[in-house]
This record gives structure tokens, C-alpha cells and sequence, in this order.
């Protein structure tokens, strides 16, 4: 969980250079008669990063991943701590709205994964 906090739901990690964001561009196709076609010629960084953060999120929040952890429990000794799914739950949601449970002023990679999680 504390690589996914910090690397794939912080918002932060997805900031570039502008010089760098300027040479990520599709290539243009040219048909015969010299005109370009193809998609738009800027980097979707915003949509990559959408993706990555989404297929974290569905990996965590699948039936299989959310019955290992309720399994979990029951593998620890009286007295080890065991990762919950409640603390899965919390980390996640702190990543994603702040630790005080209260929208984190953060990015526009961050408001976008909140938009998301809203919509659903």
C-alpha cells in the first residue's frame, strides 16, 4: 500500500518538465495527398496516468483481492496485527481525499482521480 500512496495515487508523481511533455507527441500520419491524420498530436499524460491509477484501483478493490485480505485475519496469531481491509480502505482513501478524509489540494492528476471515484 505505501508504494501505491506513493507512486501511483500521488497525484505529484505524475508532474513532468514542460520541455519533456513537449517532445512526447504522437506522429501524424500522412495520407496521399499530404494531409495528416491521426490522433491528437499532444501527449494525453492526463489519460495515461487515469489509466494507471484506475488499474490500481480495480486490482485492489477486486472480489479476489478483498476476500484475500478478509482471509487475512485469520493467519495471525492472538496479538500480530494483520493488514485489514478497513486499512486498505483508509490508505486508499486518504490518497486519494487527503488524510483528513477532506478533498486534498493537489493536482489536476489528483482532481481528475477524484472526479472519477465521485462518478462511480
Amino acid at each position: 500500500m505505501a508504494f501505491l500512496r506513493k507512486y501511483i495515487l500521488n497525484p505529484q508523481e505524475f508532474t513532468f518538465s514542460p520541455e519533456l511533455l513537449n517532445r512526447m507527441q504522437s506522429e501524424t500520419l500522412d495520407d496521399f495527398e499530404g494531409t495528416a491524420y491521426g490522433p491528437t498530436i499532444d501527449y494525453q499524460l492526463h489519460s495515461v496516468a487515469l489509466a494507471i491509477q484506475e488499474s490500481a484501483l480495480s486490482r485492489l478493490y477486486s472480489p479476489i483481492q478483498l476476500n484475500r485480505l478478509n482471509e487475512n485475519v485469520n493467519r495471525f496469531k492472538p496479538g500480530e496485527q494483520p493488514y485489514t481491509m478497513h486499512e486498505m480502505f483508509a490508505g486508499v482513501r486518504g490518497s486519494i481525499w487527503g488524510d483528513g478524509g477532506l478533498p486534498a489540494n493537489t493536482s489536476t492528476f489528483g482532481r481528475q482521480l477524484q472526479m472519477v471515484i465521485w462518478r462511480d
